[in-house]
């Protein structure tokens, strides 16, 4: 009898964690919005049960709501300002604490641990996108309760024209935009400071996973009023603020098959023979900007400086690699290496090995050999490059990124070689145009550029 009875209670509480498990698995919805990255955007908060409730608030880094939220509660604060976990500078660290975090870990991360393994709070990256990629519109309307909801209604954009459009109070926005198109809806959400939601009528705060390089006390987070849509918006840590998820990005096959997936490369009748991409990495379409790498890294990063570069040690004159000249390598390093190993090559390491960046010389070849045609391609600017045998592709003038922020996007174009500049190693070999002209120069490696890949000639 008593074995009946413990089997029984370990069947309950075995039941009680499946449930606990369905609980946190259960179906929530999204949206594609036709993003670059593939990204899909929850329709509602986390707390909400419909697209215009604000929904729970929530500190960064903490997975569950409080009654307030304060700098003597917040739960990697000791004291007011020592941080005990996600510090990159001493001065703000407890006891000078630092770690090398700069983005929350999953068991941090209130989306994973409140609706399961397949969500995440969006990055600084994925809230930009938002913000450059779909069409904006402030609304003003009464929810299914009779209750006056504000917000944004971000759509799809169905016209590359329309990308990062932004129609603000007063303004009008294009009719087509109706409640047909894929969207979703943002509503005011206010911040929760102390026990009190201040803001809540004027204006959101949303939640990214991503910390301020610049100042760990802060985190980078969408904030916007019916005026304005901020990218670069930033909160307190303590502060309660809304979290709206994505769906967790992972291969749907293992890595090494997504590598090798196909991409696409046009024979332009060069005399090389080079075979050029015709896409950016990152980019699903020839028109799309795609991603931005620094010089020898092979992710993209919500931040671009010297003190975040791999291969520096926060300076441009302590190289820790691809230096050919000691007075810029870090305690006196140099290595000599004047291109980049595979390892190191963005198009290589997300491509797989038939793809690398272009040497100097194929970056010289095309601008030689081709026809520049300063042109629109579905509403986005750059030069269609034409070949010796008439074919051509696409380079759209996607800009550059320094810091947190986008540069000239829609007027320059910044494209890496694979080739270190080798009379100042802590610059590299890119090729560079606006609407006039077409050149190849050198810039500091830790920027933000874009990466058009060629076919390797193994």
């Amino acid at each position: 009898m008593k074995n009946k009875i413990t089997n029984f209670l370990l069947l309950l509480f075995c039941l009680s964690l499946n449930v606990g498990v369905a609980t946190a698995q259960q179906n929530h919805e999204y949206v594609d919005l036709g993003l670059p990255s593939g990204t899909l955007w929850a329709t509602c908060n986390i707390g909400a049960e419909h697209p215009w409730e604000c929904g729970d608030y929530f500190a960064w880094g903490e997975t569950s709501t409080k009654t307030t939220y304060t700098t003597a509660n917040y739960k990697y604060f000791n004291g007011e300002t020592d941080l005990t976990k996600y510090c990159n500078k001493d001065i703000w660290g407890s006891n000078g604490y630092t770690d090398s975090y700069t983005t929350l870990e999953t068991t941090d991360d209130v989306a994973f641990v409140n609706w399961g393994s397949e969500w995440c709070m969006p990055t600084l990256i994925q809230w930009n996108e938002l913000i450059y990629n779909c069409y904006w519109v402030w609304t003003e309307k009464n929810d299914k309760q009779g209750n006056k909801s504000r917000g944004y209604m971000v759509y799809k954009a169905f016209k590359p024209g329309d990308r990062g459009i932004r129609k603000y109070k007063g303004e009008t926005p294009d009719a087509a935009y109706t409640e047909n198109v894929p969207h979703i809806f943002l509503p005011t959400t206010g911040e929760k400071i102390g026990s009190r939601i201040a803001y809540h009528e004027e204006g959101g705060s949303y939640r990214s996973s991503s910390l301020d390089l610049s100042l760990p006390l802060i985190t980078h987070s969408l904030n916007f009023e019916s005026d304005n849509v901020y990218d670069a918006g930033w909160t307190p840590r303590e502060y309660g603020i809304s979290v709206r998820p994505v769906r967790c990005n992972r291969f749907v096959n293992d890595g090494f098959a997504a590598l090798q997936q196909k991409h696409e490369y046009v024979d332009l009748g060069l005399p090389s023979g080079t075979l050029w991409a015709t896409c950016n990495i990152g980019a699903e379409n020839t028109w799309d900007y795609g991603d931005y790498f620094a010089w020898g890294e092979t992710s993209p990063k919500e931040t671009y400086s010297w003190d975040n570069y791999k291969y520096a040690n926060g300076s441009y004159d302590r190289l820790t690699k691809y230096c050919t000249n000691k007075k810029h390598g870090n305690n006196g390093y140099i290595d000599g290496l004047k291109e980049l190993e595979p390892k190191d090559d963005a198009a290589t390491a997300n491509w797989g090995i038939d793809w690398c960046m272009p040497s100097l010389d194929q970056i010289k070849e095309l601008k030689k050999k081709c026809n520049w045609t300063w042109t629109s391609n579905n509403g986005i600017k750059g030069y269609m490059v034409t070949g010796p045998n008439g074919n051509s592709l696409f380079l759209p003038a996607a800009g550059c990124r320094s810091g947190i922020d986008f540069f000239s996007v829609g007027s320059y174009g910044d494209y890496w070689s694979r080739s270190l500049y080798e009379s100042y190693p802590y610059h590299a070999r890119y090729l560079y145009f606006n609407s006039s002209s077409v050149d190849r120069y050198y810039s500091f490696r830790y920027l933000g550029f874009s990466v058009r890949p060629v076919m390797c000639k193994n």
